[in-house]
């Protein structure tokens, strides 16, 4: 098994009294060193992988950083090595040689990097803000701006979510952030850029925070579908009012995907905009007769409706809707009222409806959950369909059945 470390060598101080850190690779019965051009005094010498100096040395905060990033550079090697099973063959000089040899090195994929290159297969602006928001608080933590996935280890994760406590970040960002690091090394490890061992969440479990799903009563969503705003000077509050009902009735469909929805006629097939890069099996979902006036009111030429024909994109026509969702929603004394509670009332209706679990995944487009559905049945989406038929006749005509 192969290693490396730092150490300071006191065998030569140069003519300030100074002696060099270096790093020690052992392999094989064998060892080396390789020079990282820093002397010191030996009573600022600390010896930790990212604290190699006291901070009362001159320099503290760069020369730590140099140390670390040239450390996990060498363990990086070292696990790649071990991975391809090269490594039991090799001496602690042929690892040095290696690393030297790798002219672009600084071009490997890091945890960095690997960040930055996922964060442009999202297809969401939002999403990879919350990429950005994760390198970010991990630069806070660590004032430095690139981390080694060898780094990135239990003890790490658990510092790191005590700093963002003690820093007023919530639980649900911390959380984001964590998710949002798990996915990287999930994908790292499927395109076998890392393996397993560097694996950081086998014991670190990321918190949630328990928050209430929001939904409109069924008495209030009646209400909000019978408010007659014919007399209201305000523009756009019928609209607003329509798109939300319209991802009601068509089981809880997320706005930007109501928003991006082709021309298309009896059914809608999409594929949400969020799992878009799991490739998974389009949703299909049946029109209602109650959308047909909705939908013939705002009707596109490319499109099912004209909105994305008409706002320069999602974000500017959501920036327009959501003031008068709000507003809708204190008509109704329900304050806090957004789009999305079109969805999760969907939701809460099918369910208290009875529609299996499984039916209500289906139609909001959730990850499959077998692995029958996953390779070998093709889904009977009549039958989501039919829920959908049972939760508008619940909510516009009374009907439990």
């Amino acid at each position: 098994m192969a290693k490396v470390s730092i150490i300071l060598d006191k065998r030569n101080a140069d003519k300030q009294g100074r002696f060099p850190i270096k790093l020690r690779i052992s392999a094989q019965s064998s060892n080396t060193s390789v020079s990282t051009n820093v002397y010191i005094r030996a009573c600022d010498y600390l010896g930790e992988r990212e604290h190699a100096v006291a901070r009362a040395c001159a320099n503290a905060k760069q020369i730590n950083k140099d140390i670390s990033e040239l450390y996990y550079q060498y363990l990086s090697a070292i696990m790649e090595l071990e991975r391809s099973g090269r490594l039991t063959t090799m001496s602690a000089s042929d690892i040095r040689d290696y690393v030297d040899k790798q002219k672009e090195f600084t071009s490997e994929r890091t945890f960095t990097s690997c960040v930055n290159e996922y964060k442009e297969s999202c297809r969401a602006d939002k999403t990879k803000q919350t990429y950005d928001y994760t390198l970010q608080m991990m630069e806070r933590f660590k004032g430095k701006q690139k981390f080694f996935f060898e780094e990135i280890d239990f003890m790490f994760l658990t510092e790191f979510e005590r700093w963002m406590e003690n820093n007023g970040i919530g639980m649900s960002s911390r959380s984001i952030v964590f998710r949002n690091m798990r996915t990287i090394f999930n994908w790292a490890i499927n395109n076998d850029w890392i393996n397993m061992q560097t694996y950081p969440f086998r014991k670190f479990k990321i918190k949630q925070g328990k928050k209430a799903k929001e939904y409109l009563p069924v008495e209030k969503m009646r209400e909000l579908l019978s408010l007659n705003l014919t007399g209201y000077n305000e523009k756009g509050l019928a609209l607003a009012r329509d798109f939300f009902v319209l991802s009601f009735l068509f089981c809880g469909i997320n706005p930007i995907d109501l928003y991006n929805l082709p021309a298309q006629k009896d059914k809608i097939t999409f594929i949400r905009q969020k799992m878009a890069h799991r490739e998974p099996e389009p949703i299909q979902i049946g029109i209602q007769p109650e959308t047909l006036y909705l939908i013939s009111e705002y009707m596109g030429s490319n499109y099912l409706l004209n909105f994305a024909e008409k706002y320069i994109s999602f974000d500017n026509f959501y920036h327009f809707l959501k003031h008068r969702i709000k507003k809708l929603g204190n008509m109704i004394k329900c304050p806090g009222l957004t789009l999305y509670w079109a969805r999760y009332s969907w939701a809460t209706y099918a369910s208290k409806i009875d529609v299996p679990d499984s039916t209500i995944s289906k139609a909001l487009g959730h990850a499959d959950a077998t692995l029958a559905e996953r390779r070998y049945e093709v889904y009977d989406w009549s039958k989501v369909d039919k829920a959908n038929r049972r939760v508008i006749d619940y909510v516009l005509y009374g009907k439990m059945e």
